[in-house]
């Protein structure tokens, strides 16, 4: 039997522990954990990036919680601090990205494939991924797409 005095303490430790088995686990079903281990970025990323986007990766949405960001290096993606562990920011070179319109439900967005084949799925509303075909420039995949 545990004490009752122990019983708060370990509240918050159970709920950050699962917290991290979420994150661990959606880092692998999402293919982020995949993609790290190729194109993990541990510098400052200096082009220009937007917060509390959305995509879809692979079949898991992912909610507010994305940093994006393109230059003529590649496609910069980070999660915001609360989600980032198991998920290093990442800087995937244009030469490893294909893109292509994609339409999901009612939503138009483009779907860009990540890293060697069989890539990761990534897909983006169609603003989004405006802002990042004009940060790329002539750089971006599938420049006729939007």
């Amino acid at each position: 039997m545990m004490p009752d005095w122990l019983i708060p303490g370990a509240l918050p430790l159970i709920a950050a522990a699962a917290w991290l088995i979420m994150l661990t686990v959606l880092s692998y079903i999402s293919g982020w954990r995949k993609l790290a281990a190729g194109y993990a970025y541990r510098k400052p990323f200096t082009g220009p990036k937007w917060r509390f986007q959305s995509a879809a990766m692979r079949w898991l949405g992912i909610r507010n919680c994305l940093i994006f960001g393109a230059d003529e290096r590649g496609l910069y993606m980070s999660m915001m601090l609360p989600f980032r562990f198991w998920h290093p920011p990442l800087l995937i070179p244009w030469q490893s990205v294909t893109a292509q319109k994609k339409k999901k439900l009612f939503s138009d967005g483009v779907e860009f494939m990540l890293g060697p084949p069989p890539g990761v799925r990534l897909w983006v509303w169609t603003v989004t991924a405006g802002k990042i075909r004009v940060a790329a420039g002539a750089r971006f995949p599938g420049e006729a797409i939007l």
